[in-house]
């Protein structure tokens, strides 16, 4: 679960700082991209419930990208 609003802080392109309040998508791709920054993964977010539906898909998907 994530919250349903955000309010972020930013410094835009010509060094501006900014700050907005968003909700929606807009708020959820704002968390999904920060966990990004933070170095958290989707599945990481996922209840153990989740992760065990979809445990056959997370596999493949990992096996995709393993270096060989």
């Amino acid at each position: 679960r994530r919250p349903e609003k955000v309010r972020a802080r930013w410094t835009d392109a010509e060094g501006a700082a900014q700050e907005g309040e968003f909700d929606g998508l807009v708020a959820r791709i704002i968390q999904h991209e920060f966990d990004h920054l933070e170095g958290v993964l989707f599945f990481e977010r996922m209840t153990p419930a989740d992760r065990l539906r979809v445990r056959a898909e997370l596999r493949a998907f990992e096996e995709q990208y393993v270096e060989r």
